[in-house]
């Protein structure tokens, strides 16, 4: 004869653990951020530099353009309609 088993003692299998994507992509996206930033300083610096110039033109140009640049992907990330 079969035992009945109690319904208490059975254990729900446990479902994997998904990190969130949307997490994870963001992230994603402000490291690239920082990265661009930092390219865009240090190639304003080198060619500051390389030109010779007392104002520090391509130091203050370089980073904004960067920054458009950056706003313009964010924008059109989340601006995606599922």
């Amino acid at each position: 004869m079969r035992k009945m088993e109690d319904p208490s003692s059975q254990q729900e299998p446990k479902q994997a653990t998904k990190p969130d994507s949307k997490l994870l992509y963001y992230s994603g996206l402000a490291f690239q951020m920082i990265g661009l930033l930092g390219l865009a300083v240090f190639a304003g610096i080198r060619l500051d530099r390389w030109t010779g110039w007392s104002f520090p033109l391509f130091i203050m140009l370089l980073p904004l353009l960067a920054l458009v640049a950056i706003l313009y992907q964010v924008v059109k990330d989340t601006s995606k309609r599922k």
